[in-house]
């Protein structure tokens, strides 16, 4: 799976981290306006989900996601608050804003 990750937000997640023992998890979740959405949750780290490191972060992906993308990109939008952002490369049916995507 190829997922990266841009500097902004790279910089976001190490600083919502310190002094935690949960690592950012790639998860897969009804919503947005194409009904799918992946998204990066701070959970447990938990043995059953594989560990990647993207450039000096660890991130752990839950099986799921390997069904739905091969590829993802992870960004940061500000405005009134911070929002992570992440991006299925793969998916040929996506909402306008391209957060959320059909698995048709």
């Amino acid at each position: 799976m190829k997922i990266e990750i841009d500097k902004k937000a790279e910089e976001f997640i190490q600083q919502s981290l310190k002094n935690s023992e949960k690592i950012p998890t790639l998860c897969v979740v009804k919503g947005g306006c194409a009904g799918t959405m992946l998204v990066l949750k701070l959970l447990e780290k938990d043995e059953n989900n594989k560990i990647v490191i993207v450039n000096n972060l660890k991130i752990a992906i839950m099986d799921e996601v390997y069904l739905y993308t091969e590829d993802i990109s992870i960004s940061i939008r500000r405005g009134l608050s911070t929002e992570i952002v992440v991006f299925n490369n793969t998916a040929t049916k996506k909402c306008r804003c391209g957060k959320s995507f059909s698995k048709l």
